[in-house]
């Protein structure tokens, strides 16, 4: 995780939420007319200090614009950055309280 990482995270993330909050996701997708969207972010690599405090931020951000953010890491691998790789840590987080 560096400063470049987060920018363009963040950069990823406003542009789905203007797609969720203008409704062009349901143009898109019809058939998600009524349904309650989330964005869920597969991580390869376990968040840093710095990018935990970020995603947490985040989650509760968009939480207040009215889709719920989670992220974990890539289901069945766990995060390539730890020490056992395969099948670590699958659970989703949602911090956005």
């Amino acid at each position: 995780w560096n400063e470049y990482n987060l920018q363009a995270l963040q950069k990823k993330l406003n542009v789905y939420a203007t797609f969720i909050q203008t409704g062009d996701v349901y143009k898109a997708y019809p058939n998600a007319n009524g349904a309650k969207l989330k964005i869920l972010l597969l991580l390869k690599y376990r968040p840093d200090e710095v990018a935990e405090k970020f995603l947490q931020r985040a989650c509760i951000v968009s939480k207040e614009r009215g889709f719920p953010l989670s992220f974990q890491p890539i289901p069945n691998l766990g995060y390539a950055n730890d020490s056992e790789y395969c099948g670590v840590g699958t659970e989703s987080r949602y911090l956005g309280k």
